[in-house]
């Protein structure tokens, strides 16, 4: 029986120790990892060794989970300020309402304290979690020492994938090479371990040594390393695949500025400026520079007539001109209207917005939204229902309903839900309508606006089975390279 040269240094390893990991096997031999699995297969395949394979974990803390290590669990943090009863506000004010947020979710589910007429107090168990480490401080302890969990820890684990980047899971086949009856025939026959050429040089070709060196056979189907090729970001490929989708159904792409007014964001939409929504604690607003640009000043003063005739309220130019980071791409449907100047207008738009939101695994301060509008004198509701039908179902989306709702600046409005097939349930997709003429005509604009609007990420986790939002930007190299172009 012909052996290669890697296919004798494994058998003469294995006689030592007859069964052994791809790693062990790497250092007794001296061998890199992808001439092991070569040269292990190949020896399967002569049924000198049997190969097990096994799914494995790799634990280690993620950068939440340094932090935790080093400065203690939002719940550590907030049980430790609760040697006395505190309201909530007064947590927030002293550690930081993110971070009170956090640790009452997780000090409820320990049963840890309760909330009595607006201030938390310890329960019998969040006084014993004073003097005692908390499961999940244990779990980070042994994860951090490279040391086993045990079985009754377990759900930690399961519950702090959910909690985001506290802990860095990567998953890996273990092989483990076991050396056959067969095989230890073999190495009695004796074997001897000789240097092998895998690839002739000028050199010996022109002296001649060529004549006196073993030549490594090849084996065409023996397992190679993985090679992977550069390839767009699964979620960059949904975005570009609805860009496509549009264009093909006649639409224009429109952007608008990241940085916008509270006039275009808003105003322009007849939100209220006194409307929660416009907020600090939902909005991010710039400190510098102070104003935006004007728009000019027709459209100034028809947006403040149709707020002070409609809502009955004093409108505020300077709080419409306050600069923010867009909260829906909206606003540069609002100017895209300003501008229209033919009929009919069909637009889209697919683009970053920001909310002030609490990051955890369903929110994340900046995300992706796709909108558009068609200006037609003859647009209908039903109109707006087939373009919607047409672009979800071009998504792969079969099962389309509309559901009456309500959003500010739409009426009639519309929800649009698709039945998820991997989950068994309809989810929302979108939301839709038709302008409000309180929207359009300070604008400028006498035709029927069909409108549209939602998220990208949210169906996206649906479709590609994700249950964390984070983990489509934290640039997992594993997760995109299982990705198809």
């Amino acid at each position: 029986m012909s052996l290669s040269e890697h296919e004798k240094s494994i058998l003469l390893a294995l006689e030592n120790k007859s069964k052994q990991s791809t790693r062990e096997l790497m250092e007794n031999t001296k061998l890199p990892e992808a001439s092991i699995n070569r040269a292990s297969s190949w020896l399967a395949s002569k049924e000198l060794v049997d190969i097990k394979e096994k799914a494995r974990e790799n634990i280690e803390l993620d950068f939440e989970g340094k932090d935790y290590l080093a400065n203690g669990f939002p719940e550590r943090r907030v049980l430790n300020q609760l040697k006395e009863k505190r309201t909530i506000t007064e947590l927030g004010d002293l550690l930081s309402h993110d971070i009170v947020k956090i640790a009452i979710v997780w000090l409820r589910k320990l049963n840890a304290v309760v909330i009595v007429n607006g201030q938390l107090e310890l329960t019998k168990s969040g006084r014993e979690y004073l003097k005692k480490k908390m499961p999940q401080e244990t779990v980070l302890e042994l994860v951090s020492q490279k040391k086993t969990i045990p079985k009754e820890l377990g759900n930690e684990i399961e519950a702090f994938k959910k909690r985001g980047n506290i802990l860095a899971v990567r998953e890996y086949t273990e092989r483990e090479i076991e050396l056959t009856q067969k095989g230890r025939e073999t190495i009695k026959k004796g074997i001897i371990l000789e240097k092998e050429v895998s690839q002739l040089t000028p050199e010996m070709l022109a002296t001649g040594k060529w004549k006196d060196v073993k030549l490594r056979e090849y084996d065409v189907e023996a397992p190679a390393p993985v090679i992977y090729p550069g390839r767009r970001h699964p979620f960059r490929k949904t975005i570009d695949r609805m860009r496509e989708i549009f264009i093909e159904m006649g639409f224009q792409e429109i952007k608008g500025p990241i940085v916008e007014s509270s006039f275009w964001n808003f105003d322009a939409l007849f939100v209220p400026q006194d409307h929660p929504g416009r907020e600090m604690q939902d909005t991010f607003y710039l400190k510098e520079p102070k104003e935006a640009k004007k728009p000019p000043e027709k459209y100034l003063e028809n947006i403040r007539k149709v707020h002070e005739d409609n809502w009955k309220y004093k409108w505020d130019q300077k709080k419409a001109l306050e600069l923010l980071l867009r909260t829906h791409t909206t606003a540069a449907t609002c100017r895209a209207l300003a501008g229209v100047r033919e009929l009919p207008v069909k637009v889209f738009s697919i683009d970053k917005v920001f909310r002030n939101e609490t990051i955890d695994y369903k929110h994340l301060a900046e995300f992706y939204q796709v909108e558009g509008i068609v200006v037609d004198k003859k647009a209908t509701l039903v109109d707006l229902f087939w373009i919607l039908r047409e672009f979800y179902s071009k998504l792969g989306f079969e099962k389309i309903r509309f559901k009456p709702s309500f959003f500010p600046y739409t009426e009639p409005s519309v929800e649009v839900d698709a039945y998820f097939e991997k989950k068994k349930k309809w989810m929302e997709l979108i939301g839709a309508g038709i302008f409000r003429k309180e929207v359009i005509r300070p604008l400028g604009i006498d035709a029927n606006v069909l409108a549209w609007g939602g998220g990208v990420e949210r169906p996206f986790m649906v479709t590609e089975n994700l249950d964390d939002i984070r983990i489509i930007y934290n640039n997992s190299l594993g997760w995109i390279r299982r990705g198809n172009d």
